[in-house]
């Protein structure tokens, strides 16, 4: 019975040393880096900062963009297709892993949405490079994160960045038939 008991303690102090090893986890993914090619598009890029900047919004750090290609049936008005939407994050989150390319512009992280490689062969924006780098992203289980014994001012600073929801615009962006970008907000 002593066994018993002795075994139930150790049990107990392991899991609660290791509640917040499980709270925790980290995932991994390797993506490869791409250079943009097109100029026009690092000028959009460049226009969309700046104004991102200057507007309400200019307390902005370094942020994390997810580039999607739209399907093309979606249009924006009536004389413009979408090409691209750029979703804006503070840090990487779980749909980035879908990513097949990324690259760095002025302190920002782009993610590009993975496709398949017809699409990508066709690609005049990006030219992918032979280079791969590892990324990761939080994943907390905020159940036994509260539970775990980290300080509670950890804890606190932890909750405020991975649980409180910055809501950024999207970004739509668009080409014309002389391949000039423009890009528009979308709605909060």
């Amino acid at each position: 019975m002593k066994k018993c008991i002795l075994v139930i303690i150790l049990f107990s102090i392991y899991f609660e040393a290791t509640a917040q090893n499980r709270a925790i986890d980290t995932i991994w993914f390797c993506v490869q880096n791409v250079k943009v090619t097109d100029e026009g598009l690092l000028d959009a890029l460049d226009s969309i900062s700046h104004e991102l900047s200057k507007d309400s919004l200019g307390s902005l750090r370094k942020l994390v963009w997810y580039i999607m290609f739209s399907d093309d049936d979606f249009e924006s008005s009536s004389e413009r297709i979408v090409e691209l939407c750029l979703v804006p994050s503070n840090y990487i989150i779980p749909v980035m892993k879908k990513s097949d390319g990324y690259f760095y512009y002025h302190n920002n992280l782009y993610f590009i949405e993975n496709r398949d490689e017809k699409r990508r062969q066709y690609d005049s924006i990006f030219e992918y490079l032979d280079n791969t780098k590892l990324f990761y992203y939080i994943t907390i289980d905020w159940k036994l994160f509260w539970d775990s014994n980290l300080e509670e001012s950890k804890k606190n600073t932890l909750y405020y960045k991975y649980a409180s929801i910055e809501d950024y615009p999207s970004v739509f962006l668009s080409r014309d038939s002389d391949y000039l970008w423009s890009w528009k907000f979308s709605m909060f």
